[in-house]
């Protein structure tokens, strides 16, 4: 008859030792988990309520959090209007030119009379915005803003008539859900004379008053753009009326 002997465990038995290894073990990997989804948690919330955004209110179309930036590869002239989003290490293409910086854009605030302004109505969002598209290779901004006025309000005007003048730039990453874009941003005024028609990508154009920007729909942060134009004009008013003020006195 097999005996046991004094002082040996049980056959599939664990010692002692062993059982306080597993369980210090299960609490590393445990611990371990836990430090890698706090992390991670924090370097979200890290990211979308860091001190330089929390700053900025925005009023317009931006998407709440940063994303990843990619670069963006259009066809050269060869006739296809395709366009293709890669990631800032994948290769381009030969046929296609890579772009790895923001886009230059150019928008204009269209003025009829002092509280009007004449708005685009995009063909793809459906939403309201103001005239403007990117800079062509080998034109200026301002040409760019005269080609644009053509071709989405059928307005022709020359450089004299036009007398875009310079208002902002707009560039923060997050203004444009297709790819990061800096936008020059010009005011111009359109004659009463002119009657804007849609064209190019543009569904409609329609005149609205300042007053009533508010409760329209608008791509991207078009809304921020005008909201800031009404309120520079509110100033400009004010000091106009102070300074006439001071001539009667």
């Amino acid at each position: 008859m097999l005996t046991r002997r004094k002082g040996a465990l049980p056959v599939g038995s664990v010692g002692a030792g062993g059982t306080s290894y597993r369980r210090e073990f299960s609490a590393w990997v445990l611990l371990g988990f836990l430090h890698v989804l706090l992390w991670t948690k924090f370097s979200e919330l890290r990211s979308r309520y860091s001190p330089h955004r929390s700053a900025l209110t925005w009023v317009g179309g931006h998407p709440p959090i940063s994303r990843e930036a990619k670069c963006w590869c259009s066809a050269d002239s060869d006739g296809d209007e395709s366009s293709t989003f890669l990631r800032g290490d994948a290769m381009a293409p030969t046929s296609q030119s890579p772009q790895c910086t923001p886009s230059l854009a150019i928008d204009a605030i269209l003025t009829s009379g002092h509280d009007h302004i004449w708005l685009v109505e995009r063909k793809d969002t459906s939403q309201y915005a103001c005239m403007g598209g990117f800079v062509e290779l080998n034109e200026s901004a301002e040409e760019a803003v005269l080609r644009e006025l053509e071709e989405e309000t059928g307005v022709a005007l020359t450089r004299d008539e036009a007398n875009p003048k310079f208002f902002g730039l707009y560039s923060d990453p997050r203004r444009d859900n297709r790819r990061p874009t800096a936008s020059i941003i010009y005011v111009l005024d359109i004659p009463l004379s002119y009657k804007p028609k849609g064209g190019d990508d543009a569904k409609g154009v329609k005149r609205v008053a300042l007053a009533d920007i508010d409760h329209l729909d608008f791509f991207a942060d078009h809304l921020t753009i005008l909201l800031d134009y009404r309120e520079s004009t509110k100033k400009l008013f004010l000091l106009d009326q102070k300074r006439a003020c001071a001539c009667e006195g």
